[in-house]
């Protein structure tokens, strides 16, 4: 499926909740095909239609953290690509985000958990320290309320 498939289905989606699962569901797939396919252009075809689509979904939405965290992939997908620590603290704060919108003993909660996981140890590999600034352009601020916001996995 090509990434403006994958757009039109959320955008016809609209609040619909069966049609917004099945947007999540072609979007998935595009990201797998193009991954599967080792093509970057294709690959970052999907990642843009992702990055752009899944904040489409409204809160409150069921999907949403599983949304969130198919997010989170993509960035740091983007991130393993091109080498920008904007996708990397993005995977990041979306992944966090994502687990902190699953109850504690759901058992999805693994898959937002793992995306964090997997992010602070690219984070790590590349500047030395999990708490590691990622780009000289990030605020101080945004960093400090991300590790105050109390998520057990935030450090």
């Amino acid at each position: 499926m090509v990434p403006d498939e994958v757009a039109g289905s959320f955008e016809r989606a609209g609040s619909d909740a069966v049609l917004l699962d099945a947007a999540l569901v072609h979007a998935g797939r595009a990201l797998a095909d193009a991954q599967a396919a080792l093509d970057p252009v294709a690959s970052g075809e999907a990642i843009r239609t992702i990055v752009e689509s899944v904040p489409l979904i409204p809160e409150g939405h069921p999907r949403r953290p599983m949304a969130m965290t198919m997010l989170g992939t993509a960035h740091r997908t983007r991130y393993d690509a091109t080498g920008d620590p904007r996708d990397l603290e993005a995977a990041l704060s979306v992944g966090e985000d994502a687990a902190d919108a699953l109850a504690r003993d759901d058992p999805a909660i693994g898959y937002p958990l793992q995306l964090v996981a997997m992010t602070l140890l690219r984070r790590f590999e590349r500047f030395g320290s999990s708490r590691a600034k990622a780009s000289a352009a990030s605020s101080p601020t945004e960093s400090a309320a991300s590790r105050s916001r109390g998520s057990p996995v935030a450090s």
